[in-house]
């Protein structure tokens, strides 16, 4: 498998990886009270954790755009921008319609925020970009690895594997970089 396909799918896998743990957070109930009830991360720490749960999607939203802007044209046909961000407004309409919970609206419109920025901020330096998200998503985790960062963990291992994929890759026809960055 070619290393820019490799770097785009890890990218893709450590996006879905953050959203689900995102999702856990806002939307499962994770604490138990000894009367029996239970509640999420959010409703026990409040709104401001959203975003605690946004940086991780911020993060590896940019990396997978850095990584698609390095990922050979073909590869780049499977993720369309537009179906990303409609993906995301739908889940988030979709979750609040059957939990009556704007935490998970607000989640997907910050990362179909971010993927958009990002798309715009990195053509010129995809690995740096790239780099840059998986180094800053290490130190979330590092920082948060007796709460949340650790369950971020595999999302960052997905990132960083993705950016080595895309440091190795040769630069060729189509591949989003120029000569001068390989």
């Amino acid at each position: 498998m070619d290393h820019r396909r490799a770097s785009f799918i890890s990218a893709l896998i450590a996006h879905g990886m953050a959203w689900a743990v995102a999702l856990a957070f806002a939307l499962v109930p994770t604490y138990q009270s000894s009367s029996g009830g239970s509640a999420t991360f959010v409703e026990v720490n409040g709104t401001w954790v959203l975003a605690l749960l946004a940086l991780p999607l911020l993060l590896t939203g940019a990396g997978l755009a850095a990584a698609r802007e390095i990922a050979p044209r073909n590869a780049r046909a499977t993720l369309p921008v537009v179906a990303v961000i409609l993906l995301l407004v739908v889940a988030a309409q979709f979750f609040y319609l059957i939990h009556s919970n704007v935490v998970p609206a607000v989640l997907a419109l910050i990362s179909a925020a971010g993927f958009l920025v990002t798309r715009r901020l990195d053509r010129g330096t995809p690995r740096a970009t790239l780099w840059v998200a998986t180094a800053t998503m290490f130190l979330f985790c590092a920082m948060g690895i007796w709460s949340i960062g650790l369950l971020y963990l595999p999302s960052m291992l997905a990132m960083l594997f993705a950016a080595v994929m895309a440091s190795t890759a040769h630069s060729g026809a189509g591949s989003g970089i120029t000569q001068a960055e390989a």
